[in-house]
């Protein structure tokens, strides 16, 4: 079985490297920073997680290459998707952000796709 990399080891694995990011991913983590959405709004806090996390990763010369969910089904087509838990809704949020994340994205050099249906499929593609 293969052994969790974290921390230096990780970053030494994806060093001068593109790696694909599941952008709902990033955007269900940030509904659960409560105390930010409280003083920002949800979509801001998500532009905001975006910006640190891309910022982060370029600095350490990774290119995070975003793939946002697609029209095609997926979780933008699910409520409760994340095994079903109560406040894991994921539907409307990805739409919130989508044309900001964008240009975000966009200003930042970090390239973006639309799977045809779940980002996580793409990814693993």
């Amino acid at each position: 079985a293969g052994v969790p990399l974290r921390g230096v080891a990780l970053e030494a694995l994806v060093e001068g490297r593109k790696v694909a990011v599941d952008g709902a991913i990033w955007i269900y983590e940030t509904q659960k920073q409560r105390e930010l959405i409280a003083a920002v709004g949800e979509k801001r806090a998500a532009l905001r997680l975006f910006f640190h996390r891309c910022s982060r990763w370029l600095l350490k010369g990774v290119l995070p290459v975003i793939v946002l969910e697609g029209s095609a089904g997926g979780r933008a087509a699910r409520i409760g998707s994340r095994g079903g838990r109560k406040g894991a809704r994921l539907g409307p949020t990805l739409a919130e952000p989508a044309e900001d994340l964008r240009r975000l994205l966009s200003a930042l050099g970090v390239p973006f796709v639309d799977a045809e249906g779940e980002a996580e499929a793409t990814c693993a593609a």
